[in-house]
């Protein structure tokens, strides 16, 4: 019985560890993003190169990203300064609806249209929200699946824009 416990024991320890959350982060360079907003100005993530990056991916009828886009707002306003900026693709949205969106927002950040899905799909992109942190030299340093929180933001983000 006691050898059948510690068989037990090990395994569940082994088990654990193969679930442990301080595994090494997986980083990728940041696929292309290029494209234009609502106005047609045209965006490139390219052209931030050298400053820290939230890549967020929205559309109007998500009720979570509606609840981000303030999130994102209080982020840039803290931490604008310092070298963070937020460039969103409107994912598969009608553009009158995108548009009135963004106006309830007051955003203060482009985002580029992607009527298709294209460039969502070129990001790994499956469902709204979904955000990316992607660091001054262009790498993807985390993934986030659903709505960016203020925790969120202090610490990940932070570090990323502070170390």
């Amino acid at each position: 019985m006691r050898r059948r416990l510690q068989a037990l024991a090990l395994a569940v320890v082994l088990a654990l560890a193969g679930c442990s959350a301080a595994t090494a982060p997986q980083t990728e360079a940041a696929p292309v993003l290029e494209g234009h907003d609502l106005t047609g100005q045209a965006h490139r993530l390219s052209d931030l190169r050298g400053e820290v990056v939230i890549v967020t991916v929205w559309a109007s009828w998500c009720a979570p990203c509606r609840e981000e886009f303030p999130v994102l707002e209080r982020a840039l306003d803290a931490l604008e300064p310092e070298g963070l900026r937020v460039l969103g693709i409107n994912f598969r949205d009608v553009p009158a609806a995108a548009e009135e969106f963004l106006a309830q927002q007051e955003a203060s950040f482009p985002s580029v249209v992607d009527l298709d899905g294209s460039v969502s799909i070129e990001w790994g992109v499956r469902a709204v929200p979904q955000a990316f942190l992607v660091d001054r030299d262009g790498t993807i340093l985390e993934r986030r699946f659903g709505a960016i929180d203020d925790a969120w933001i202090e610490g990940v983000v932070t570090a990323a824009v502070r170390g």
